[in-house]
């Protein structure tokens, strides 16, 4: 298995930028799962963190977590046919620079296009919101998600994320833990991150896509 986590980059004063444990948490399941883990961001590079998130001890003593943390591949510089899946981390930040990301929504409609595993967990699920394919189909329409809800959002943000959803036609469930819907994957939060990618690993295991590669 092949994993792109991807994450933002977003930073400004107050409470953006990547909460540690919706990358941290998924990267161990898939490197436990016996996974190659690459990660990437909108501008490559330094990944800024969320300071007001815990800290995720084992990954900041992980100094090949830690190449990634500071060496982020660009969006631009990935390909969808070098992956298996795409797994988008959380944290307000992805609420600015994973929305309406050009190079994002491309990858995405490649990794739908054949029914590959695609998951976000928290606010990483807005990095969803804007992929739409030729015919102008949002990703998301007709699709089952969870994310964080209007009335669990403290902080400060561009748009509610719930109401954002149900725009585009995504049926939101309020409270699910994890949601899957095909090959999209789901997570309320940061305690969902775990099995959110546990959901993951679970699709490439039962080569969920395999007969759409022709």
């Amino acid at each position: 298995m092949k994993i792109l986590l991807v994450t933002t980059t977003h930073h400004q004063p107050g409470n953006t930028g990547l909460w540690l444990d919706t990358l941290a948490a998924p990267y161990y399941a898939f490197i436990e799962a016996g996974a190659d883990v690459q990660v990437a961001s909108p501008k490559g590079g330094r990944v800024t963190l969320d300071p007001t998130a815990e800290q995720h001890h084992q990954l900041l003593a992980d100094q090949d977590a830690i190449y990634w943390l500071e060496n982020s591949l660009k969006l631009s510089e990935v390909s969808a046919e070098n992956f298996d899946s795409i797994f988008i981390a959380g944290g307000r930040g992805a609420m600015w620079d994973l929305v309406d990301n050009k190079e994002l929504n491309a990858l995405l409609q490649d990794f739908n296009k054949i029914r590959k595993p695609i998951a976000a967990v928290a606010h990483g699920v807005a990095g969803l919101c804007c992929s739409k394919d030729k015919s102008g189909i949002s990703l998301l329409s007709g699709r089952n998600v969870t994310a964080i809800s209007n009335e669990e959002e403290k902080g400060e943000v561009p748009f509610p994320l719930e109401t954002r959803l149900k725009e585009i036609g995504a049926i939101f469930y309020k409270g699910e833990k994890v949601v899957s819907d095909e090959n999209i994957i789901t997570g309320r939060n940061a305690a969902a991150a775990v099995e959110t990618a546990e959901a993951v690993i679970e699709q490439l295991e039962s080569n969920y896509y395999v007969h759409f590669k022709i």
